[in-house]
C-alpha cells in the first residue's frame, strides 16, 4: 500500500484540483465574456466607442460641445421639449 499513498494518491487529488480549477476559470472566462459584451453594448447606447482622454466621455458633451462647469441642463435634457 505504500505505492499508492505515495504515487496514486497524489496524482489523483493533483488531477481533481486541476479539473476544480479548470472548471473555475471556465466560469470566470463566461463571465468576464459576459461583463464585456454588456460593456461593449453600454459603450454602443452613449456612443462612446472609443476610449477617449479624460474628462472627454460622452456625458461632458452636450450637443457635440463641452458642457461647462456646474451647467446641469445636460442632467435633464430628455425632458425638455
Amino acid at each position: 500500500m505504500p505505492n499508492y499513498f505515495a504515487f496514486v494518491r497524489p496524482l489523483e487529488n493533483a488531477q481533481q484540483t486541476i479539473r476544480d480549477e479548470n472548471r473555475m476559470f471556465s466560469q470566470q472566462r463566461q463571465e468576464l465574456m459576459k461583463q464585456r459584451n454588456q460593456l461593449q453594448q453600454l459603450q454602443t447606447e452613449f456612443g462612446q466607442t472609443g476610449i477617449t482622454p479624460t474628462g472627454q466621455a460622452g456625458w461632458f458633451k452636450v450637443g457635440g460641445r463641452q458642457s461647462g462647469f456646474r451647467n446641469t441642463s445636460h442632467y435633464y435634457q430628455r425632458w425638455q421639449k
